[in-house]
């Protein structure tokens, strides 16, 4: 009798331990939030795409100088003074190459998306 005792207890102390084992390492399907993609989806990820395009043919078709100020101001981020001591420009040059260039931009944007609205692309 002795014998069959230790065998239950130890059986019940696994059983036991087995389950405050379970309760450590595992966390109900319930209890946990749902988790989601937090990147973009398809479509999301397409338009974006079309946009960068569009964006990009613009760029090419305004006049190299125009283009690389405004490539290195906005995109790459340099400075001003930077930009003005490596094309070898006065801070006047700069401001006025910057302002039309961005309205050359503006205006072909305005521009290509007139035609699209009107053509439902």
């Amino acid at each position: 009798m002795g014998y069959v005792r230790t065998v239950v207890r130890r059986q019940i102390s696994a059983h036991i331990q087995t389950a405050i084992d379970r309760r450590r390492n595992y966390a109900e399907l319930d209890l946990i939030a749902p988790l989601r993609d937090c990147g973009p989806t398809p479509e999301s990820w397409m338009v974006q795409q079309q946009k960068i395009e569009i964006a990009r043919r613009m760029l090419n078709s305004i006049p190299k100088r125009d283009r690389e100020v405004l490539i290195r101001f906005y995109l790459r981020e340099q400075t001003a003074l930077q930009i003005c001591r490596d094309m070898h420009l006065t801070e006047t040059q700069f401001r006025l190459i910057k302002s039309r260039a961005k309205a050359r931009f503006g205006a072909l944007g305005q521009r290509c998306l007139s035609r699209r609205s009107r053509t439902g692309s």
